[in-house]
């Protein structure tokens, strides 16, 4: 039986009667249900509390998720799961002014984040940190929609990852969002799935053609053009190998002239047909 809650007969709190969804989610989910999120706007972590899932996201497919693992969603990622038990799950959807666990902290170590290799990482979800999670389902059930109350346990889940996680764990797994502190890095990555080429890149920066070159090379050690085609791959070969979207609605997608030049660029750069990088996928 639920508490009874008295937040609403508060009147003078607009901010509880009046608030988005909070950062953190409850979601459960029946064996053999597939989701698929076109677009992850912001980086989410996903706390498997029970079940097991496959995971896809971008150019990693059908990664297996336990129960009691943790798995990081980065911005912009085309992601999608499909759970092979009954499930049960903390969803927590981020952004760059609260980043789960402090940049400094992550920055100082002799682990260098500059060396980390980007790779779909997981974490185990340590006692503490379940505690915390099972008190925040509890909140999510009983309907509390209290703002500050979620962002003071962003500050909370911050905390704990700090005081339970080693540096040499936390680096790495955090590296799709520790990576991209920078102003220019951010306005590219929430940006570069609205753009078609580097000159609308370059037209919505301000800069002039070399410096915006010039400037993205120190950042992401490729020319925009290079680092352009690499996403389009990778959200390509996710659509291809995660979902069941035509090849032709695909195709439309990212803007090919038509079938034999979606099939032309597959084989280029998957080294298979569409058919056959499809086929591949686990049953």
């Amino acid at each position: 039986m639920k508490p009874e809650l008295y937040y609403c007969k508060h009147r003078d709190c607009k901010s509880c009667l009046e608030t988005a969804r909070p950062a953190f989610e409850n979601l459960e989910t029946k064996k053999g249900e597939v989701y698929t999120f076109e677009s992850v706007e912001v980086y989410t972590l996903v706390f498997l509390i029970s079940g097991k899932v496959l995971v896809s996201c971008n150019e990693f497919i059908d990664v297996p998720l336990h129960s009691g693992e943790i798995s990081l969603w980065p911005m912009n990622s085309k992601c999608s799961w499909k759970t092979l038990s009954d499930t049960s799950c903390i969803v927590f959807r981020g952004g760059d002014d609260h980043v789960p666990c402090d940049r400094k902290s992550l920055e100082r170590p002799t682990h260098s984040w500059h060396d980390a290799i980007p790779a779909f990482r997981t974490l185990i979800i340590k006692a503490r940190l379940m505690e915390f999670l099972e008190s925040v389902k509890q909140y999510l059930d009983d309907g509390v929609v209290c703002p500050y109350m979620y962002i003071a346990r962003q500050k909370e889940l911050s905390m704990i990852f700090r005081a339970y996680y080693p540096a040499e764990e936390l680096v790495p797994f955090f590296f799709p969002t520790v990576r991209r502190t920078h102003a220019f890095e951010s306005f590219i990555m929430n940006n570069y799935l609205k753009v078609k080429g580097v000159q609308e890149f370059v037209d919505l920066s301000g800069m002039n053609l070399s410096t915006f070159n010039r400037k993205f090379k120190s950042h992401f050690k490729q020319s925009p053009y290079q680092w352009l085609i690499q996403q389009k791959s990778k959200h390509i070969y996710h659509d291809l190998s995660a979902t069941n979207k035509t090849f032709a609605a695909i195709a439309r997608e990212y803007d090919f002239s038509d079938a034999s030049h979606f099939n032309r660029y597959c084989k280029a750069m998957f080294g298979a047909s569409p058919s056959t990088v499809r086929k591949r996928r686990t049953p």
